[in-house]
């Protein structure tokens, strides 16, 4: 009798355990179709809340041995020898069954297995500030988030475009005569919030900017100059019936906000941003707390 080759950590085996799909797994696969990585972490706190650890490792270790989702390692994700934390993403069973059963009409993303490390927790940030925002604003009675109102810097209209603002949802250009060059605006995310009641009638645009201490006060520097053309051409009214947006840029520390500050100060544009760091949004409510630096010193929140 052939010996059972033990089910490996890090590989998939020939005769994967056996497995019956629960509704619970259906959500998770229309959850990685939303957000397209979620960490063990994250997973825990939207989809498996009130489970242990340990079963979630468990019933995530056989969706992936059955080919419904994937994984990468934060730290070295194209390793053979994963590092870091366990990142899922939608695999093409977990696809289908999401087509068949939640009438899914997305495209199936290949490319997600091919990431690197610096782009993969750039979108894990992006992702957790994302969920901030929804736990913020939800039973909020002066705003809620359309189901339809967020969009991310990998969200496509047209895959088979070659030029970026053809290939990309919220890549867009402004044309910038100081330079006699149109120069790029792309966002990490951009979403709309609707108002409720007496405000019904509102909406309210904001970019989102995660930086993780790598870009420079230069490359800022020109997100400030394009933000501010964006501003004067109007081009962002596709998005929402506004006359004004906001970008809150989300960076590690306050010591990294203090020292832009210093850096960006009197720059056209700058008055478009409002500054927090990570432990500061994910320490509180995004929405209603006052943890939004404006560049003159004021502390506001998003809504009062």
């Amino acid at each position: 009798m052939e010996k059972q080759k033990h089910l490996s950590k890090f590989e998939r085996v020939e005769n994967p355990p056996n497995i019956f799909l629960q509704q619970r797994d259906i959500d998770l696969f229309e959850s990685l179709a939303k957000y397209r990585y979620l960490t063990t972490t994250q997973l825990h706190n939207i989809i498996f809340t009130g489970l242990s650890p340990t079963s979630i490792r468990r019933r995530l270790f056989k969706l992936y041995h059955n080919a419904y989702i994937d994984r990468l390692f934060t730290d070295n994700p194209q390793s053979t020898k994963p590092v870091g934390e366990a990142c899922y993403f939608l695999d093409k069973d977990g696809y289908n069954v999401l087509v068949s059963e939640r009438d899914y009409d997305g495209a199936f993303q290949a490319k997600n297995k091919r990431v690197k490390a610096v782009f993969l927790n750039h979108t894990i940030a992006i992702i957790d500030f994302r969920l901030s925002i929804e736990k913020g604003i939800k039973n909020n009675k002066l705003a809620y988030l359309p189901d339809n109102a967020w969009f991310s810097e990998y969200d496509m209209q047209d895959p088979m475009a070659t030029k970026k603002r053809d290939k990309y949802i919220i890549y867009d250009e402004v044309y910038d005569s100081e330079i006699n060059r149109r120069v790029s605006l792309y966002p990490d995310s951009l979403f709309v919030l609707n108002g409720l009641g007496k405000y019904a009638d509102y909406q309210a645009l904001y970019f989102v900017e995660i930086d993780r201490g790598t870009e420079s006060s230069k490359k800022i520097l020109k997100k400030l100059r394009a933000y501010d053309l964006y501003l004067k051409n109007k081009g962002f009214k596709k998005y929402a019936d506004v006359n004004f947006f906001k970008v809150l840029f989300v960076t590690t520390s306050q010591k990294r906000i203090d020292a832009l500050l210093e850096n960006l100060q009197d720059n056209s544009g700058l008055d478009l941003f409002l500054f927090s760091h990570f432990e500061e949004t994910k320490n509180n409510n995004v929405i209603t707390d006052s943890i939004w630096l404006k560049p003159d010193g004021e502390v506001v929140s998003i809504i009062k």
